[in-house]
């Protein structure tokens, strides 16, 4: 009988143990997956509020160079405003001053997946790709 027990016991450890790994995906403990989410968040928000504009403020030096916000408009005239920013998940840090990550926004009710990449300039987390943003050349 205590060998029963002693089994049950190691398994409800193990079980435990498997609850608490998760997918951290969504909620990692690297600062930066907060402040890029946290960016991306400020930026769809800007996105929703003022069209084209507001995000070109969220964009990389690198991008703005090249890019108005003309040329941003139209780059983004083929799709849809997001009505709402849903999450920021799938981190990725291929250096410390880069990061890629899935935004999800919401279009037309549903959630939509994009892979956005980030560059560090000073402090702050800026856009470096996202769909659509190849296409954007000043006029």
């Amino acid at each position: 009988m205590k060998h029963w027990i002693a089994i049950t016991v190691a398994c409800l450890v193990a079980l435990t143990a498997l609850s608490a790994c998760g997918d951290d995906d969504n909620a990692p403990d690297d600062a930066r997956a907060s402040a890029v989410g946290a960016m991306s968040e400020n930026a769809v928000d800007a996105w929703i509020a003022d069209g084209a504009a507001g995000l070109h403020d969220y964009l990389a030096t690198s991008v703005t160079v090249h890019c108005s916000v003309a040329a941003l408009e139209t780059a983004l005239a083929g799709q849809p405003t997001p009505t709402a920013w849903r999450n920021t998940k799938d981190f990725g840090f291929p250096a410390e001053d880069e990061a890629n990550a899935t935004v999800i926004v919401v279009r037309d009710g549903k959630d939509v997946e994009q892979a956005w990449s980030f560059k560090l300039e000073g402090n702050d987390w800026r856009i470096t790709a996202m769909p659509g943003l190849e296409g954007c050349t000043s006029s």
